[in-house]
């Protein structure tokens, strides 16, 4: 057997029409499949009406009603945990949105360690945004040494918007 993926552009499918569907199924009380599931987790990055960081709050704040397998629901709440410790900026929104999964402590505590290392790339982020109005290379000096205990020089390059040369001399200096 041969695995052949389908690739797609998210900001080309059509968000507000897939968050409806799962809408109008929450209302019908009809189980989401694996599909809606999957729409479900990739809606923030669809085409939708509102911007990132609402559509990632809007979502979790339905976990809790959308009728759902359990399996299916441990994976999509995992994700939202994830996108929202990476994008969700505002403390105060992560507490109140964190009361919307319904995890059992055991669950969520092995997950506590992917959680906060999605927390330490969106504040690396935020720090950066500082750093660059207060002086990048001080947020530099602090930030890439304790990025670069959990993601290579390229993904912090790539994703932060520094070049590879200055990442890797903090790989360098580390050794």
């Amino acid at each position: 057997m041969f695995f052949n993926p389908n690739w797609f552009i998210t900001k080309e499918v059509e968000g507000n029409i897939r968050l409806n569907d799962i809408l109008y199924k929450m209302n019908e009380n009809i189980k989401l499949n694996v599909f809606d599931c999957f729409d479900l987790i990739w809606l923030p990055k669809f085409n939708t009406n509102m911007e990132f960081e609402e559509c990632i709050l809007k979502c979790i704040s339905l976990l809790k009603k959308i009728p759902i397998d359990n399996k299916l629901r441990y994976i999509v709440e995992k994700s939202y945990l994830l996108w929202m410790g990476k994008y969700v900026k505002d403390e105060n929104k992560l507490e109140k949105a964190r009361k919307c999964f319904t995890m059992s402590e055991l669950k969520l505590r092995p997950f506590e360690e992917q959680f906060r290392d999605a927390l330490m790339a969106n504040r690396f982020e935020r720090g950066i945004d500082i750093g660059k109005r207060q002086g990048a290379d001080e947020t530099e000096k602090k930030l890439i040494p304790a990025l670069l205990k959990f993601k290579s020089p390229e993904e912090i390059s790539n994703e932060c918007d520094i070049p590879l040369e200055r990442v890797l001399k903090y790989v360098e200096k580390s050794k």
